[in-house]
């Protein structure tokens, strides 16, 4: 699924390719600074008590009969939301470097996908009014691929991308920080990192499928009620967009856009003792990346008429868009058609899968805890969220979307089968296992 194209590099001069291969060596040091850290790193946090009724009940579905899927679509592929200013201006990110990586380069140590046209996929050059040149990141960075012939896959998780490696490239963020990011891996992204929603959890996160139709309740812990509401969220607090996101009542993280003076539920401070050696390295006094950030706070709240939202008016027409979007078929001789059809029996039948993960959305778009399922409750528990438990993931289009679980624990589907035959007592034999796996890659 992640196959490249190998793009060629943007010609450059004789110092400008010494600067190209400095940065692929740093890429390739970064890396495997984060390996070694993944091997040390904490194993999962204490259990919580789920807090009930876990949700079942189905909302009413969103209006969208005014939304625009074309236009949601170039919006999925190509706006910043003006997150531009985050990552060129606070971040500094080596942007003209990266860009003048060779494709097979930058897909090998980022995982940064470039098109059959040769387009960088999710990062999107900017200029302002005064024709200053800025680089931002759009939805498709981690929700779009590309086949063998280079054509994208809107709705894909980049299971590729290593966007931990990609903010450590920052000369802003501190060594304590590049190490947290390091430790994320290729596909995983914390939500409430290096934002208001501070957890002080190590909660690094696969990020998820986009196809949306019938669909409720986002996130690996069904914190958010729609697509619109994850999204906007998303590019307003993770990418630092220009939004508008209001947090729900309920949930513990700092409103970015209260009005002065207003008492809200504050975030965390980033240099609070957090809950595990995962994010417990001091952050300096003289921080980089917190002095950027408060002088931009305080430039924006020096503006007297109201910032716009740039993000939130656009939510419909993307989620608009992510309806239209079905997961890709399986390639041809992926699976065994035949043994595929004996695990669809197993699936509905002894298994009992189908209970949970109900065709033809292969999910009942509930919630169960942690324990229910046997997993490692960290995600699911995060304070800033306030949920306790995980949303039943729908599995169509597994073939491409692996490692599986939450925090990409289980490396192949038989992992995953082999993980809830122990937690269910299933029962099943290995050729069994085997069929159930040959069904799950057929889905789509």
């Amino acid at each position: 699924m992640s196959s490249l194209r190998n793009g060629k590099g943007i010609g450059t001069s004789s110092k400008t390719r010494v600067r190209v291969l400095w940065l692929a060596v740093a890429v390739a040091v970064l890396l495997a600074a984060g390996a070694f850290y993944a091997v040390l790193a904490p194993g999962p946090g204490p259990n919580h008590t789920a807090r009930p009724p876990l949700r079942a009940a189905s909302p009413p579905p969103p209006d969208r009969s005014a939304a625009d899927p074309a236009a949601g679509r170039q919006t999925f592929r190509y706006d910043t939301f003006g997150d531009e200013y985050y990552f060129t201006d606070d971040l500094r990110l080596p942007f003209r470097l990266i860009l003048a990586l060779p494709a097979a380069v930058r897909a090998k140590t980022l995982g940064i996908l470039t098109d059959a046209d040769g387009q960088v996929v999710g990062i999107q050059e900017v200029l302002d009014s005064e024709g200053q040149k800025r680089w931002g990141v759009t939805c498709a960075l981690c929700h779009s691929v590309v086949d063998r012939q280079g054509r994208r896959l809107d709705g894909v998780p980049n299971e590729q991308l290593n966007y931990g490696a990609l903010l450590a490239l920052s000369p802003r963020v501190s060594l304590a920080r590049k190490t947290v990011l390091l430790g994320w891996g290729r596909g995983l992204v914390d939500l409430t990192y290096m934002n208001e929603a501070e957890d002080h959890v190590n909660n690094a996160s696969k990020t998820l499928p986009l196809f949306t139709k019938g669909l409720y309740y986002f996130g690996w812990n069904g914190a958010f009620d729609t697509p619109e509401e994850a999204g906007h969220f998303i590019m307003d607090y993770v990418a630092h967009g220009q939004g508008g996101f209001r947090p729900k009542a309920d949930w513990h993280m700092a409103d970015k856009h209260a009005e002065p003076g207003t008492t809200t539920t504050p975030a965390a401070s980033l240099d609070r003792a957090p809950d595990s050696a995962a994010n417990s390295a001091a952050v300096p006094a003289a921080d980089p990346y917190e002095a950027a950030i408060a002088k931009r706070n305080s430039d924006a709240d020096a503006i007297i008429s109201p910032v716009p939202d740039l993000i939130g008016p656009k939510m419909p027409d993307v989620a608009a868009y992510l309806d239209t979007l079905t997961p890709p078929a399986p390639p041809a001789g992926s699976y065994d058609p035949v043994r595929a059809a004996r695990g669809q029996t197993l699936f509905t039948g002894k298994a009992g899968c189908a209970r949970c993960h109900t065709p033809p959305l292969y999910t009942n778009n509930e919630t169960v805890t942690p324990a229910a399922i046997g997993m490692n409750p960290r995600r699911a528990t995060s304070e800033a969220f306030n949920e306790y438990t995980y949303k039943v993931p729908q599995l169509r289009g597994l073939w491409a979307m692996g490692p599986y679980f939450h925090d990409g624990k289980a490396r192949t589907l038989l992992d995953v089968v082999n993980h809830f035959n122990k937690q269910f007592g299933l029962g099943l034999t290995q050729t069994e296992k085997n069929d159930l796996v040959q069904f799950l890659k057929s889905l789509r």
